[in-house]
């Protein structure tokens, strides 16, 4: 039984409940943006130290995970700076900030390049590659290219290390075992797929990029929810904070056996201007997984962005399936929509390249492609895969919506202009298989409710959820 959270009423809570961004979600002083920066320079100090003690110790686990989340700290930091400046009404905040922000990156870049003993750290890392995970090993491969044009002096030496690492399977994506056991997959009769949009930025910036409040305050329900659903797979977007993936896999680990997150990481640069988010993709499975791999696209906006393709393969019934889950671009500009249809086609591309080893697959994730525009059709959504609910989206719109901007739009608008603000309405989320796939027959597709629009503040996101059941029983069999 999925449970309902919430109630249709718009007394339910208040709109001025709220934030206001220029009021309450961005630095309101220059003396605050300054200390921000300063404090980073000052933790960031002591991560890169801290960095160094952990790797000399052998605990490499805390050691990467010190390096990837300082990395990701100061990508956040950037992103609070440009809002600050876009939404700031002081002037003085607004003309300010980006020269703090250009300060932020210059001695971030100097720090990673003159920090003692951290090219060290990363030789002997290097040197013990049987200990490290294969995502490990590609970020420190990564960081000491870079330390080849920095130092080329010290040449003889990242060469050698190098060279250790590239005996060793080196992976961009980061995986763990649950503590549930895998389940029998050649009793099953259908397979149930999960698939949303969880919008999990650090801090306070849910609040500026879908209105949604901080995710450790949706977290408990977020996983109830993902439970209800008694999914085999759950392919999540936006899981970008280091501390949430940490945090669904603690709470979801009885109940998946496996779990893949971190896909395309960046964090193996020494490149201030490379340094971004991952893809922000996770898979849960109560299924083995394998074949599991992460294909960056080509073309991503911003480029620091990282979004791609993290496919897998399992049995299930008689049948091996591959999948994959995505986020294709954002935006509606003509150049984000080509890049949005190249990406497409690439997933396409990679799902039927899988085809002579699998019986059927299917592609899940937001795709950022509404099927109530034009795009729905000139994109080739259509004409590659088959839609379940194709027919009737105009005319089950609302019911059949995955996304809004409402929430977004109310946080950016003073509280006594919010009453004139129009609720929207999309369909970006899919759960959908090619149609040159000799699919089991049509799914059954249930729109599990994260938001109600009466309700903003009681949003776990901004996308509702996707439950798919794909049947298994007209399966190819032996």
């Amino acid at each position: 039984m999925i449970p309902i959270l919430f109630a249709a009423s718009a007394a339910l809570m208040p709109l001025n409940e709220l934030p206001y961004a220029p009021d309450s979600l961005i630095y309101q002083t220059q003396e605050a943006v300054e200390s921000s920066v300063a404090e980073f320079e000052t933790a960031a100090k002591s991560a890169l130290d801290s960095f160094i003690d952990l790797s000399k110790s052998g605990n490499f686990p805390e050691a990467y995970q010190q390096w990837s989340d300082l990395q990701f700290r100061f990508i956040s930091l950037k992103l609070a700076l440009d809002k600050t400046t876009d939404l700031s009404l002081k002037n003085e905040v607004k003309d300010s900030t980006p020269a703090q922000k250009t300060i932020l990156e210059d001695r971030f870049k100097m720090q990673l390049s003159s920090h003692s003993g951290l090219l060290d750290a990363f030789v002997n890392n290097a040197q013990a590659a049987e200990k490290l995970t294969p995502q490990q090993r590609l970020f420190t491969e990564n960081v000491l290219k870079d330390y080849l044009t920095i130092f080329p002096n010290e040449s003889a030496k990242i060469s050698a290390a190098l060279q250790q690492l590239s005996q060793w399977e080196k992976k961009s994506f980061a995986s763990a075992q649950g503590l549930a056991l895998p389940i029998d997959s050649s009793t099953l009769s259908e397979l149930k797929v999960f698939t949303a949009n969880i919008i999990c930025f650090p801090g306070i910036l849910p609040y500026m990029y879908g209105g949604i409040c901080p995710w450790e305050d949706r977290i408990d329900k977020m996983v109830e929810m993902i439970r209800s659903t008694e999914a085999e797979i759950v392919c999540l977007q936006e899981v970008w904070d280091p501390e949430a993936m940490r945090a669904l896999i603690e709470r979801l680990k009885t109940d998946y056996a496996h779990f893949i997150y971190d896909a395309g990481d960046p964090s193996g640069t020494l490149d201030v201007e490379k340094m971004g988010y991952n893809s922000g993709l996770f898979i849960a499975s109560k299924l083995p997984l394998e074949a599991v791999a992460f294909d960056r696209f080509y073309r991503s906006i911003p480029k620091i962005s990282n979004r791609g393709a993290l496919s897998a393969a399992c049995e299930a019934g008689k049948q091996r399936i591959a999948f994959i889950t995505t986020h294709l671009q954002h935006g509606n500009t003509l150049e984000m929509r080509e890049v949005r249809k190249e990406q497409l086609h690439r997933c396409y591309a990679l799902l039927t390249k899988a085809s002579p080893s699998s019986d059927w697959g299917f592609l899940a994730g937001d795709l950022n492609i509404n099927a109530l525009d034009p795009e729905y059709q000139k994109s080739g959504l259509s004409d590659l895969f088959a839609i379940p609910y194709a027919a009737d989206r105009f005319r089950k719109k609302i019911e059949k919506a995955t996304c809004t901007d409402y929430f977004n739009d109310l946080v950016l608008t003073p509280f006594d202009q919010r009453n004139q603000i129009v609720p929207n309405h999309e369909i970006l989320d899919y759960c959908i298989a090619p149609r040159s796939f000799n699919s089991p027959g049509k799914p059954i597709q249930t729109l599990i409710r994260l938001f109600s629009i009466d309700a903003p503040t009681q949003a776990l996101s901004d996308h509702n959820g996707l439950l798919t059941t794909w049947p298994l029983s007209s399966a190819n069999s032996d």
